[in-house]
């Protein structure tokens, strides 16, 4: 939904890079919050007001450079932030406040990696003296002066177990007259003795944990923190009407719409080719644009208008895609799904659930995503895999929870081919041909799509020299954003010393040169022995056929020795052929799990699978 934030954060932490590896060193976070006092003063009409006071002890240089800018984020249209003190308490006790010219107003510069059109602001707050030993505080107050959902109120505190926190508190108070769901996790807390009359308070005080280091191919951690989540909407359906009374007429199709879906359908009759013409033409036609200018970040614009300006933003390419649709009585229904690596979702209905809109179509029981032009229609990018989404109706018209598909062998594949001719030098020339499907599909597009035209000798030289190979290549990437067709991709390369002649002696078989690191990048994070956050699982079959031709003066000693493992994780076969002066190589995993996450526990049979993969790929050729 992209949707604006409705929680001050400070700056996300610079983590060094040896806290990616917490099994082997000591993790030392910069900083330590000592405190966060935090309070909302709700009023009837879903608007609030935010207090709140942090204390925060420097213990590093990296933590004085982290914190020497504080960013705090707001949206201008919406709310008012007023810093009501910032200063920093030396190691000897003297307070040094931020004067008010240390304090920026500027425009926010979020979506550096997309267009945006934003009310978005952020207050810089510069600290003084900061040095290990220091303590920072800051007391600012957030005034939401216009509500997202008239008479709705939601948010969330969580505390990032990656971080060292010490205590935190959250109040709410509101109405007499109004109800508030929550889901705690690791939190105490709950309703409490009203201090003020008319109004009800809810409490929840944290006490500290003992931080972890962060992971690599990690969930958010803040989905495995201390958390808790609040809300005034009674259920999801309720959350579901509120945000389709905003946005159901923005999806009508007018005269223009219904042309334009005339247009693109021309001489279709098949429901299902016309309504993948129509998501192909959003896709590829409607350029993403984050739109929180206003209500923007919350409402979709009208369909007519977004086809006009050839831009929009997730709620607006929704909701310009179920105008064509229905201009060709084709359902459809507006999905919300957090497209960042969240995947937790409590046991309450609320926005903060949520960041990102796609499309159902029941007829079909597919979800599609038109902000990716890079997405063949039914095929989503694989951060969406697996994860719990609300449809807001579900083809009944009702609103419900569904998961999105997982990867599956089925679905999800990708075959690299590859042919190489060693010389009697013992170098070798290489061609590969890679084709995919699925979320190896969407990874190849993406990939290619992010090489700039005249740097793709550069970039296939990097990837060899990332599978410890030695040489030049080339990559023929075709056209990524062409939905008409199947992706495929080509490769060149040339490989110095591969072998040693004249022998006696021996060489790996060389990996395919591609945009997909296949077999191995499945498991290219199980180097640390345990985890602590769980991982992803990109599931699906994956297969590499490689025949060389050697030279006449090689004779093949020994061949490796065909593999085959059979775990609860799927399955891997070898298969190492001679014929003539060729060895073919055939190499097989099939991936398969039921959620798209590894659990802690799992992992270190899933390590073991990939250690043994491994030492496969690694396999040598005995010659003389």
């Amino acid at each position: 939904m992209n949707l604006p934030f409705q929680r001050l954060l400070l700056p996300l932490l610079v983590l060094s890079a040896a806290a990616a590896h917490a099994s082997t060193v000591v993790y030392h976070p910069s900083s330590t919050q000592l405190s966060d006092d935090t309070s909302y003063d709700v009023q009837s009409d879903g608007t609030f007001v935010q207090e709140e006071t942090q204390v925060r002890r420097i213990n590093t240089p990296q933590g004085s450079n982290d914190f020497s800018h504080l960013l705090l984020p707001y949206d201008a249209a919406m709310q008012d932030l007023q810093i009501v003190e910032a200063y920093t308490t030396t190691p000897g006790g003297k307070r040094i406040d931020v004067t008010p010219d240390r304090i920026v107003d500027q425009q926010s510069g979020y979506g550096q990696d997309a267009p945006t059109l934003t009310d978005g602001r952020v207050k810089v707050v510069i600290a003084p003296a900061l040095e290990p030993g220091a303590t920072l505080t800051i007391h600012f107050r957030l005034r939401q002066k216009i509500a997202p959902y008239p008479g709705q109120f939601f948010g969330d505190e969580t505390e990032n177990i990656t971080r060292d926190i010490r205590w935190s508190r959250t109040t709410v108070r509101m109405p007499d007259s109004m109800n508030l769901a929550f889901d705690a996790v690791d939190i105490p807390g709950g309703t409490v003795v009203s201090d003020q009359p008319g109004k009800k308070v809810w409490r929840w005080e944290f006490k500290g944990a003992q931080p972890h280091a962060p992971e690599r191919n990690s969930i958010d951690p803040r989905d495995v923190s201390p958390r808790v989540q609040f809300s005034t909407f009674a259920n999801v359906q309720s959350l579901a009407n509120a945000y389709m009374s905003r946005a159901r007429d923005k999806s009508e199709p007018t005269p223009a719409i219904r042309q334009l879906a005339d247009r693109i359908t021309a001489g279709m009759s098949d429901k299902r080719v016309q309504a993948e013409a129509l998501y192909r033409w959003v896709a590829t036609n409607i350029r993403y644009v984050a739109v929180y200018a206003g209500f923007g970040g919350w409402v979709p614009h009208r369909a007519e208008d977004i086809a006009k300006l050839k831009y929009g933003d997730c709620k607006d390419h929704v909701a310009l895609l179920g105008a064509l649709l229905a201009a060709r009585n084709i359902r459809s229904s507006p999905v919300l799904i957090n497209g960042n690596n969240h995947y937790w979702v409590p046991r309450i209905a609320t926005p903060t659930s949520f960041d990102h809109a796609i499309t159902w179509l029941p007829d079909e029981k597919i979800f599609v995503d038109s902000t990716s032009p890079i997405a063949p229609f039914g095929s989503l990018s694989p951060n969406l895999v697996g994860k719990t989404a609300l449809v807001l109706d579900d083809g009944s018209g009702k609103a419900r929870l569904m998961s999105v598909p997982l990867t599956s062998v089925a679905t999800d594949q990708a075959r690299g081919e590859t042919h190489l001719v060693l010389d009697t030098a013992g170098n070798a020339h290489g061609e590969t041909t890679v084709t995919a499907s699925g979320a190896y599909e969407f990874i190849a597009r993406d990939g290619a799509i992010k090489i700039r035209p005249g740097t793709e000798a550069e970039q296939a030289s990097q990837w060899l020299g990332v599978n410890k190979q030695t040489g030049t290549g080339t990559l023929s990437l075709g056209n990524a954003r062409d939905l008409t067709h199947p992706y495929v991709h080509h490769s060149q390369f040339d490989l110095s010393d591969v072998a040693t002649l004249p022998g006696p002696g021996a060489f790996p078989i060389p990996a395919p040169l591609s945009l997909l690191n296949l077999i191995n990048g499945r498991f290219r994070y199980v180097q640390d022995s345990t985890r602590y956050f769980p991982s992803f699982f990109l599931g699906g079959h994956l297969q590499e056929v490689t025949r060389i031709d050697l030279p006449p003066s090689m004779h093949v000693m020994a061949l490796p020795r065909a593999a085959k493992l059979d775990t609860s994780f799927g399955h891997y076969v070898s298969d190492y052929v001679q014929s003539g002066n060729s060895v073919t190589v055939t190499r097989t995993l099939d991936l398969q799990w039921p959620t798209a996450l590894l659990q802690p526990a799992d992992y270190p049979a899933f390590r073991a699978m990939g250690l043994a993969v491994q030492r496969d790929l690694k396999a040598q050729i005995l010659y003389e």
